[in-house]
């Protein structure tokens, strides 16, 4: 047919007395000049069947029917021109159902201008130019089997403002798209990719090298996303305010980012992100509720910042290649869950972060960074100690728990001494050997307890020069009382107080204690004075000899914890 068309109208319907058809069928055509028309149709229970036809185009405008099928049919050629206009179109059309099986629309498929198509499917198909729906709703879109060259579901204020594109199911399953894919601004509830590839950028315009997920603001219906084994080698950017789940296994992104307000559940596992990993970078709080991290690989920028976690905080498995990666700025609840196990962090740095309410039983901590981070902290009047929340009632704790525990201290003692950190790493040091304490209680050493019960109380484990200084100054003023009421010599004099308040006798008993004092020094320095020395002792003050002995052993263990605290706090 030269220079012909088919116009199916009411006029059409009533000339060629087809009023009440319910059903249409075309098959067989193939000619690429026909122009099929459906126009002005009111008809809910009507059909229409195009089936192995090859024409020009098909314009579907201001009707009403039932459903329209595509069965291995073309529309158009292809060309390489840049502007193609569609030859496929519906416009401001109501329709239960439109669906294509192995069909070829080489200049696209567009629904658009308030359009409602109940379902919208597309199967082994290839469609060029795009498969566009704006300002159009639905309950179903599929595509499975296909290759588009660009999938485009937007919100438009053209031609007229405050326009909505809303559908409800978007499934993309086993396809190729090789421009772009763009989702802007579009109501929907669920969307599916699984096993889909999105091509490499080449030289593609701006606006056609990331994928786009938008939702308007404030929308809050969204049930969830869901990308499965897919190949994506263009960034891929998720913009929702709201979202019960955002599930993404097993697949391949070039850049990864999400911006959002709050997520009830984020799983990302068993994916290998090419560039950059962004969650949450605006500076402003964000909530997700249940965040789970699992056997990924980020090859590059890792960055997760200003984000509240309310109940489960996994990263599992997972390696972090760049240095440096951020988890910034981020606060856990009370009650949130956590759990860090197989985890490589030598290039993860914690930053702003509060670490009260997280625990460290699978958190290998050793080469992780931490800067600024806040813990939980129990001040006493010499030092303070951080916890950890596994620490927490660990009275009540078997043995193997409090071993667990204490490692984890041992290794964030370690990982904060190694950068020179010196005042972080010494409050570990006193929870671990807190820790230690107590687990010798439980295996019942008790010798091995009282000597570090002994070491805590001279010095806090080392850590303490000024309460090894206040021990040692108050041990020298004990045994100088001892001393002056158990007798010693002054040059030919012998100095024995008895205990009674003679006011008279204060200067006198003022100047005896100075010479008591100075007996106590002498025996806290460690070499020997010679006896000539005009403050001694002989075999007639038995008594003050034995307290003399007493002191010596007792200060020798005072000044070798004396030693240790002081080379501690040069380092500090």
């Amino acid at each position: 047919m030269t220079n012909s068309h088919i116009v199916i109208n009411p006029l059409f319907l009533q000339t060629n007395n087809l009023t009440g058809t319910i059903q249409i069928k075309i098959k067989d055509i193939h000619d690429k000049e026909i122009k099929i028309f459906v126009e002005d149709i009111n008809n809910s229970e009507l059909s229409i069947d195009i089936k192995e036809c090859s024409f020009y185009g098909c314009y579907v405008s201001n009707s009403i029917f039932n459903s329209f099928d595509f069965l291995d049919v073309e529309i158009s050629s292809h060309t390489e021109y840049k502007f193609k206009p569609y030859n496929l179109y519906f416009d401001n059309s109501k329709l239960q159902s439109i669906r294509a099986t192995d069909c070829r629309f080489y200049k696209g498929f567009l629904i658009r201008s308030n359009s409602e198509i109940t379902s919208t499917r597309i199967s082994d198909s290839i469609i060029e130019n795009s498969l566009s729906i704006v300002n159009s709703k639905g309950e179903t879109l599929e595509v499975e089997s296909s290759k588009l060259e660009y999938l485009n579901i937007d919100r438009l204020d053209y031609p007229k403002a405050g326009s909505i594109t809303e559908i409800d199911n978007i499934n993309l399953f086993r396809s190729n798209i090789k421009l772009g894919l763009k989702i802007w601004e579009s109501k929907f509830k669920t969307i599916s990719f699984y096993k889909m590839t999105v091509d490499g950028v080449g030289n593609l315009s701006e606006h056609l090298k990331n994928i786009f997920i938008s939702a308007p603001k404030d929308y809050k219906d969204i049930e969830k996303i869901k990308i499965e084994e897919s190949n994506f080698e263009r960034d891929v950017i998720i913009d929702v305010d709201n979202i019960e789940m955002l599930d993404v296994y097993n697949n391949s992104f070039n850049n990864f980012k999400v911006v959002f307000w709050s997520i009830k559940e984020f799983t990302f596992e068993t994916n290998i992100v090419a560039k950059s990993f962004l969650l949450g970078y605006q500076n402003y709080h964000k909530h997700i509720h249940k965040f789970n991290l699992s056997n990924n690989t980020f090859e590059n920028d890792f960055y997760v910042s200003e984000i509240v976690f309310h109940n489960e905080f996994f990263i599992t498995s997972s390696s972090f290649n760049k240095y440096p990666s951020f988890v910034e700025s981020c606060y856990f609840k009370q009650n949130c869950k956590s759990d860090f196990e197989f985890s490589n962090f030598s290039n993860l740095i914690f930053q702003n972060i509060n670490f009260e309410h997280i625990s460290f039983k699978n958190f290998d901590v050793t080469n992780a960074i931490f800067r600024n981070c806040e813990w939980k902290m129990e001040e006493y009047f010499f030092y303070k100690k951080y916890l950890i929340q596994d620490d927490s009632d660990n009275l009540l704790i078997e043995i193997e728990d409090l071993i667990k525990i204490k490692k984890v201290y041992s290794n964030l003692k370690s990982n904060f001494q190694d950068k020179n950190d010196f005042i972080n790493s010494s409050r570990f040091y006193i929870s671990e050997q807190d820790i230690k304490r107590k687990i010798t209680l439980k295996n019942k050493s008790y010798f091995e307890w009282l000597i570090l019960v002994i070491h805590k109380g001279l010095s806090v484990y080392g850590e303490s020069l000024t309460k090894i200084i206040c021990v040692l100054v108050l041990s020298l003023i004990i045994f100088s009382n001892i001393y002056l009421f158990e007798g010693f010599k002054s040059g030919n004099t012998t100095i024995n107080h008895t205990l009674e308040f003679d006011i008279s006798n204060l200067w006198k008993t003022i100047k005896d204690f100075m010479k008591a004092f100075i007996l106590s020094i002498k025996n806290v320095v460690p070499f020997t004075l010679n006896n000539k020395f005009f403050i001694n002792t002989d075999e007639n003050f038995t008594v003050t000899q034995t307290f003399e002995l007493i002191q010596k052993i007792f200060n020798f263990i005072v000044l070798a914890s004396f030693t240790e605290a002081f080379v501690k706090y040069l380092k500090k």
